[in-house]
């Protein structure tokens, strides 16, 4: 055999490790984007293939079906995220009140991106054992915000003289209050200052009941 005709069979062989890690992240990419565009249940294998401009036999070499590479992008996505959460400022306010507003202000303009008000249809759209992949990355948004929620209630409850009796229970209702305006205001709500605006409702909300707290 000649050395072309060796290269020209290792060329036809299974790509190199980069390669492969390239057409990876091209399927997962692609995938997101049918996902969040079609829907879990309208997109199929062959279009997410095609977007990724590779054939359906190399996709299903990859992923053995829809719901495993639902799976695969869910897990990307948190792995992203994770990392773009760990680079947060720090919370500013020396009273509970400001604090909370700062985390507000903080948990708004995350609410608002662009990706993460599809990524909200996306779930509420999917049912199933895809549904409940879906719903993982629902958690993985949210319990991160309850449990840094919890923690300023109870710490600064002591402080300042007023303790929760379920401090995570007030955490779990000012983030569904601030669920709730993202879902209503996502749209007029795009910069800082309209998100300190609407955090501070939201807050003085939430204050105007602290002593059934």
């Amino acid at each position: 055999m000649s050395d072309v005709d060796t290269i020209v069979r290792l060329r036809r062989g299974r790509p190199r490790k980069a390669d492969a890690a390239q057409i990876d992240r091209r399927v997962i990419e692609a995938a997101w984007d049918v996902f969040l565009e079609s829907g879990y249940e309208v997109a199929t294998m062959e279009q997410i293939a095609e977007r990724a401009g590779i054939t359906k036999t190399t996709l299903y070499l990859r992923h053995n079906d829809k719901s495993a590479l639902l799976r695969a992008t869910v897990n990307d996505r948190m792995s992203r995220w994770s990392l773009e959460n760990s680079r947060d400022g720090w919370i500013e306010g020396d009273t509970l009140e400001e604090r909370l507003v700062s985390l507000a202000c903080r948990i708004l303009a995350v609410g608002n991106n662009p990706d993460i008000l599809a990524t909200s249809r996306l779930i509420h759209g999917t049912t199933g054992d895809a549904g409940r992949i879906a719903r993982e990355l629902d958690r993985f948004i949210r319990e991160p915000m309850i449990e840094e929620v919890t923690g300023e209630i109870a710490e600064y409850g002591h402080i300042e003289g007023f303790p929760a009796k379920d401090p995570q229970a007030i955490a779990r209702f000012f983030i569904g209050m601030l669920g709730s305006m993202i879902d209503q205001y996502a749209e007029d709500y795009g910069n800082p200052e309209q998100h300190e605006k609407l955090a501070r409702q939201v807050v003085a909300v939430l204050f105007r009941g602290r002593s059934e707290w």
